[in-house]
């Protein structure tokens, strides 16, 4: 992994130079602006300990409302302020901008918008509006608390009594009924527990990022569609005694599994990882939802499964699974003539396969004086850049795209999107083809594709999990720490996710295009 170093030595300097007078942040406190859905900018304001002082006019933006003040929380449960307040900090802060609808209809935008609504209450518990393509709202809280940070009460799958083990729900053969369903059972018709497949969408339409809200550790996920955020908090779990508080949480979907390890679902955060998983009878906190189909039942007007069927670009076999977005679907690996071989390896943003993969070898890394190598290009976040570099480059440019200048125009790495689409639209089916264990994504059309578990490479060696998991690269890098790029993970029957991994190590590639 690589070091972050003088990264604290920086912010004292900057502070330094912005203060004037002093670099010991005992002394001033910052107070940070978000826009909460709105546009514009505004830059954070420093507030020395003890001194009055007025919050900076706002000068945020959004189409269709009135700006109505600030508060602590995002959803506007925390403490208010006006607008120009003159205020005393005690703290590191953000203020999150409240807004008002005007009740027009978009001005002239035809109800075009990418979500309609935003936050709102539901039997006197809020949600927030991610803009996830299911029309789901998360709710705020969890189940028992009053915060987004509050840990709330403990139920086991099923059980609508809370820190109550011997209360659970025994069919275990189908979704959980409203009866045996604790967000119903103690907020009332319209929230219920979250599916799987929400889970999933929750997990691949957000960006993940491990912070701590009010001294509270837990993960940020923040829509990639409307900017919108929820926090979950580490609860641990509870089996007689709490545990893990703080270090992970557990939260229940209403979903039970099937297979090897026949268990309910669950997502599982932590700071290393954030997967759904299947897991026993513990304890664990619910994260309710509610309006899964925002008044959009139906929609779907007939357009019907796609109808191309399979071909060939540039000699290579492409298939279409009938996915949303039209795209096709290779039926090998780049490097590789069958669907089971597994190919090359590639770098993320390298385009010919090696011998040693490591940063020393990376062509878009340089080492600097401080610490280790830093990006030189596709870097978002000056302190992973080479003496600061940033291009705020997040997709791979052709040049770079390893299918593209292997195959040819028209081939392309996935797009983070893509792969999430793949994986929402899919059924994934683990099977052993020509002796290669892999796995088997048939589409809505009933088509499909196999993805062999080619292990991955570091170093000058094939690692040991060839054959046991599979990393198929995106084109997208995580902009939030662009040493990682997203990829799709695979270990032999268990659940498949999304997650980001290090550039430099060599991954297999599954080529698109848009035939």
């Amino acid at each position: 992994m690589k070091k972050k170093t003088l990264l604290e030595l920086s912010i004292i300097l900057m502070f330094a130079t912005l203060a004037l007078f002093s670099c010991d942040r005992d002394d001033t406190y910052i107070v940070s602006f978000d826009a909460n859905g709105g546009s514009g900018r505004m830059q954070s304001q420093l507030f020395d300990v003890g001194v009055p002082q007025a919050l900076t006019q706002n000068a945020y933006t959004r189409d269709g409302y009135t700006f109505s003040g600030w508060n602590t929380m995002q959803a506007g449960n925390g403490t208010a302020y006006t607008n120009g307040q003159t205020i005393t900090v005690t703290s590191d802060m953000t203020l999150y901008a409240q807004w008002t609808s005007n009740g027009t209809s978009g001005g002239g935008q035809s109800g075009s918008g990418t979500h309609a609504g935003g936050n709102g209450v539901l039997n006197g518990h809020e949600y927030v509006d991610l803009g996830l393509p299911s029309g789901t709202k998360w709710a705020t809280c969890n189940v028992g608390a009053n915060t987004p940070e509050g840990y709330g009460h403990y139920f086991p799958w099923g059980g609508t009594r809370f820190n109550d083990p011997n209360y659970y729900y025994t069919d275990f053969t189908t979704t959980l009924p409203s009866s045996a369903d604790a967000a119903t059972a103690y907020w009332g018709n319209g929230w219920r527990m979250p599916t799987k497949e929400e889970m999933e969408e929750l997990l691949y339409y957000c960006y993940k990022k491990d912070t701590t809200l009010n001294d509270i550790n837990g993960i940020l996920f923040k829509s990639n569609n409307n900017g919108n955020s929820i926090f979950l908090p580490f609860a641990g779990s509870l089996l007689g005694d709490l545990y893990d508080a703080g270090s992970e949480g557990c939260y229940w979907s209403s979903s039970f599994g099937s297979g090897a390890y026949n268990m309910p679902w669950n997502l599982h955060i932590s700071h290393y990882a954030t997967i759904c998983e299947q897991q026993g009878r513990l304890n664990m906190s619910v994260r309710p939802v509610c309006n899964r189909y925002g008044g959009q039942e139906g929609s779907e007007t007939g357009s019907g499964a796609q109808t191309v069927g399979n071909g060939i670009l540039n000699g290579h076999n492409y298939v279409d699974l009938g996915l949303p977005s039209g795209a096709k679907w290779a039926t090998c690996n780049v490097g590789a003539d069958t669907p089971e071989g597994y190919g090359n390896y590639y770098a993320w943003g390298e385009t010919t396969p090696k011998e040693t993969y490591n940063w020393e070898t990376y062509i878009y890394a340089e080492s600097d004086s401080y610490s280790d190598d830093k990006l030189t290009k596709y870097c978002t976040v000056a302190r992973d850049g080479y003496n600061g570099f940033t291009d705020g480059f997040t997709t791979l440019e052709t040049t770079d795209d390893a299918a593209t200048v292997n195959w040819g125009s028209g081939w392309r790495m996935p797009t983070y999107g893509e792969m999430v689409e793949l994986k929402i639209n899919c059924t994934e089916t683990w099977i052993t083809q020509n002796g290669v264990n892999g796995c088997l994504f048939t589409g809505p059309n009933g088509n499909s594709i196999f993805l062999p578990l080619a292990g991955y490479r570091y170093n000058n060696s094939i690692e040991e999990c060839y054959g046991d998991c599979g990393y198929y690269l995106s084109s997208s890098i995580n902009p939030e720490s662009p040493t990682f790029a997203y990829f799709y993970y695979f270990f032999f029957d268990t659940p498949t996710y999304m997650t980001h991994t290090e550039r430099s190590c060599g991954y297999s590639v599954r080529a698109v295009c848009n035939q």
